[in-house]
């Protein structure tokens, strides 16, 4: 789960729009998170995994 927040993180493209009530979703293998995104960084609003 923390290599994907860490993902998120310095993966700029994949963030929504910055100030507003926009999400994104990233996923890895066996999790996901869905962020929102400001200029100095992430929010994560919710984590799941599967197994």
């Amino acid at each position: 789960m923390i290599q994907l927040i860490a993902a998120a993180l310095f993966r700029r493209e994949s963030w929504s729009a910055s100030g507003g009530w926009d999400a994104a979703t990233l996923f890895g293998s066996r999790t996901w998170i869905t962020f929102a995104a400001y200029a100095d960084g992430i929010d994560v609003l919710r984590v799941g995994w599967a197994g």
